[in-house]
Parts: structure tokens; sequence; C-alpha cells
């Protein structure tokens, strides 16, 4: 008999549905098999508002911004807001270089 790897049994155990921070955490099993294979566990973040799942919390985090109506990136030469790095990067250089 195969003993399975502490790790896995962790993933195992959690509970399929968890709410933190109005975010919620949603685990899929996404591989298995017979008895000589073993099963995982993958995390899924899920929005709350519109239900979009993502494999990592900081890429739902960055989302949630489109609905709280954040912008923590101004440009200090036009005063026009971002919700993400990138987009203000992007307008920086096609607008002030």
């Amino acid at each position: 008999m195969h003993k399975i790897p502490t790790y896995f049994a962790q993933a195992l155990a959690r509970k399929p549905t968890v709410k933190r921070n109005k975010l919620a955490v949603k685990s899929k099993q996404v591989a298995h098999g017979g008895d000589d294979q073993m099963s995982f566990v993958v995390q899924k973040f899920v929005c709350a508002k519109c239900g979009k799942e993502y494999k990592e919390r900081r890429l739902l985090n960055r989302h949630m911004r489109v609905h709280t109506g954040q912008f923590p990136f101004y440009c200090e030469q036009c005063n026009k807001g971002f919700n993400d790095r990138s987009r203000y990067n992007m307008h920086t250089e096609r607008y002030h270089v």
C-alpha cells in the first residue's frame, strides 16, 4: 500500500469552500485515477461579485479593484487614475514620453 505524502494529505483534507475576506476559495479535484494514482487539489480564487476564477490570490485582488473603484496608480502629469500598474506604465509611455 502506498503512503500519501503529508502535503497531499493536507491538501485533500481542506474544506471545499472557505470564505475569507469576502473572497471565496474553492478547491477542485483536477486529477484522479485508480488505486495506484494519487488525487490532488488545486485552489481557485473566485470573485464573490461576478464569479470569475483565478489561480492566484494576487490576480483576484487586482480584479477586485474593478468592483471597488480603487485607483492606486495616478499619473502625476494629468491626474488620471489606474487600477493596474501595467496600464499606468502604458499610459505614461504613450502620452508623456
